[in-house]
């Protein structure tokens, strides 16, 4: 029951069109109450004033707590629950508007960063095809797709120092980078790529913190292609993958798409190799292998694909592309969704196809948005 549902029934019973139950769950709720828990303090103590008048001419005493029988406390418990329940609700958030009531919120897209091994920060906005060279030898272009090509002056000796430089990725933003060796890798919203000024003759390696998609060149020398994370590291030598590693997420996640990979828990002795169509996750139960679905790489075409993914993953995932938050009640974190749709729709798009297929009601303060059932 919403906060608007909940004043006509007030209404209802004022203008004496309630039914019975109606009626007695208005009276126990007028009962129960306490200041703190009404909705609109203005509005609903005027109508309990009036709810009090009319109690009155029906009983000589103040009717703050009534005697039901337990048949009445029962029904009438079980009619209002959701009403008390929103009431608490709304006067702990009362700022809340409907998400219609707000302009409308689209993916962040902003400009991502990449920040040398120096310290310094290069700003880079991926629709505008540009050319930037620093100092030290460092070549930056943006092509007309919006990929990062990153080049490397040559040194004269395998001896120098090799730095280190990061590519990040705001929300509501996916970024492509053309390593030096011509390896591709996209980056999707909210992740970091650190990579070498230079890569070593038998290795490359980078370090990964989010979601990214590999797409290894091979070399002459067959050197390998390590992608490190928090809590796995993955080896190949020519082939295309996902990897999805977030801080604060239990789970990462190693998918492959063509070629072979070998996925290394990092705190145990376990690994695995996979083939095109697998992937392997690594949480608190160990290192599983297992088919893959489409959902592990929609992101790359800007999609969003959900199936049978809980409320509380499918808002991580939106909190991620729309820069907002979610605070879900905890009877519905684990409604479960199977859907399609492109990450360029706004987020009340999706939220109102959510709402409507699993009876959701959704509210927003600044950049919160609630999440309770209807």
């Amino acid at each position: 029951m919403t906060e608007h549902d909940f004043k006509i029934l007030i209404d209802k019973y004022l203008s004496g069109k309630c039914s019975d139950e109606e009626k007695k769950a208005i009276e126990f709720w007028y009962a129960v109450s306490e200041e703190e828990h009404v909705i609109d303090r203005s509005t609903l103590n005027f109508h309990k004033k009036q709810i009090r008048e009319d109690l009155s001419k029906k009983i000589k005493r103040k009717p703050k707590v009534f005697k039901f029988n337990n048949y009445w406390k029962v029904a009438a418990t079980a009619i209002v629950a959701s009403a008390i329940t929103m009431a608490i609700y709304f006067n702990q958030n009362p700022k809340t508007l409907l998400l219609s009531e707000v302009p409308t919120i689209m993916p962040v897209k902003d400009q991502v960063e990449l920040k040398l091994a120096d310290g310094k920060t290069i700003v880079i906005n991926p629709k505008i095809k540009q050319d930037i060279t620093t100092s030290d030898g460092l070549s930056i272009r943006v092509d007309e797709q919006g990929n990062l090509l990153y080049q490397q002056e040559a040194v004269n000796t395998s001896d120098a120092p090799i730095a280190y430089n990061t590519l990040t990725t705001p929300k509501g933003t996916i970024s492509s980078i053309l390593l030096a060796d011509g390896s591709k890798v996209t980056l999707n919203a909210a992740s970091s790529l650190r990579f070498p000024s230079r890569f070593q003759q038998d290795k490359r390696e980078v370090y990964l913190e989010g979601e990214g998609y590999f797409e290894i060149k091979k070399t002459a020398n067959h050197s390998s292609f390590i992608v490190n994370s928090k809590q796995q590291s993955v080896k190949v030598l020519g082939t295309k993958f996902v990897v999805k590693n977030y801080v604060g997420e239990a789970e990462s996640r190693t998918t492959l798409v063509e070629g072979k990979v070998e996925v290394s828990a990092l705190k145990a002795n376990h690994s695995l190799i996979l083939s095109p169509g697998q992937e392997a996750t690594l949480n608190a139960s160990g290192l599983i292998k297992r088919e893959y679905d489409e959902s592990s790489l929609a992101w790359i075409n800007n999609d969003f694909i959900f199936i049978n993914a809980d409320l509380a993953e499918i808002c991580v995932e939106l909190e991620r592309w729309y820069d907002v938050k979610f605070k879900i009640d905890n009877d519905i974190e684990k409604k479960r969704f199977t859907g399609a749709i492109a990450k360029n729709k706004s987020l009340q798009e999706i939220l109102n196809i959510m709402s409507s297929s699993q009876k959701l009601h959704f509210r927003i303060n600044a950049k919160t948005i609630y999440v309770s059932n209807f």
